[in-house]
């Protein structure tokens, strides 16, 4: 590989012609970014060619630096084509060059793989997304459905929408959610969400993700499920409150006391005078 890489060098100087970055394959893996810098990519075809999933993946400057080159190319876009060529090469792309994404391009596309994608690359596409499917909202199942790969993404307050909406979300799609989205959902809220799927979260109680919303329940509370997650977090202690009826009542009678015994004393000293 390393031979054939140096042989092009040789022979483009300058710059790879287009219909030879379309045939270099599993050799492209290789490359440095000085030699992107050179190739050629202004074909649709090119940019499919160089993302084969087939010849192995990318590292994440390289591939971000091919789809750039692409996109620089007569000023293409990020349409839905490009977005199911790139897959989760996604990733690898600056939120400024995210936001470019139309919804009607997120729409047309296939389900995009952001697993890799950082927190607020994840919010972006979540926001692209939810727009992209809003017509859909009236039936929250389909909705669900079209929105699962990009929820890694949602604020707190959509998915608690959901919780209500009986959409029994699969466990790998509740542990893309984000952590701190996850820490602040009741065991209300995660029972509503997971419907039928509940008993996964079982299956899955080591997960660092599961563990970790667990662990913040009370077990009184994850009893009411029913499927056996334990807690490491106890029912607070309740302090038995004050009983001051007792005390109450006996003030009446010590001041009648007092009353009857100062009234002794001063019938004592009267007679007295």
């Amino acid at each position: 590989m390393e031979e054939k890489r140096n042989c092009h060098r040789q022979v483009y100087p300058s710059e790879v012609p287009e219909q030879v970055v379309q045939v270099l394959g599993s050799v492209s893996r290789v490359a440095t970014l000085e030699d992107i810098s050179k190739w050629r990519i202004s074909k649709v075809d090119t940019l499919s060619a160089l993302l084969r999933t087939e010849d192995g993946s990318w590292e994440k400057a390289k591939s971000k630096e091919i789809i750039e080159k692409y996109l620089k190319t007569s000023e293409k876009t990020l349409g839905p084509f490009e977005l199911t060529i790139i897959g989760s090469n996604l990733c690898s792309l600056d939120t400024s060059t995210l936001k470019t994404i139309t919804p009607i391009s997120i729409q047309n596309a296939q389900p995009l793989n952001v697993a890799s994608c950082s927190l607020e690359q994840k919010k972006v596409l979540y926001n692209i997304s939810s727009t992209a499917f809003l017509i859909y909202r009236a039936s929250f199942v389909d909705y669900y459905n079209l929105m699962k790969s990009y929820l890694g993404g949602a604020p707190l307050h959509d998915v608690v929408i959901l919780s209500v909406q009986n959409i029994n979300m699969d466990v790998d799609v509740f542990r893309s959610l984000q952590l701190d989205v996850i820490k602040n959902l009741t065991v209300k809220n995660v029972q509503g969400l997971m419907g039928d799927q509940l008993r996964d979260l079982k299956l899955f109680e080591n997960d660092m993700v599961v563990r970790t919303w667990v662990n913040l329940q009370l077990q009184s509370d994850l009893d009411t499920l029913g499927i056996g997650l334990i807690s490491n977090r106890t029912n607070p202690t309740t302090v038995a409150p004050i009983q001051a009826t007792s005390g109450a009542t006996e003030f009446p009678k010590l001041s009648a006391f007092l009353a009857a015994l100062l009234t002794a004393v001063l019938q004592i000293l009267q007679r007295r005078a």
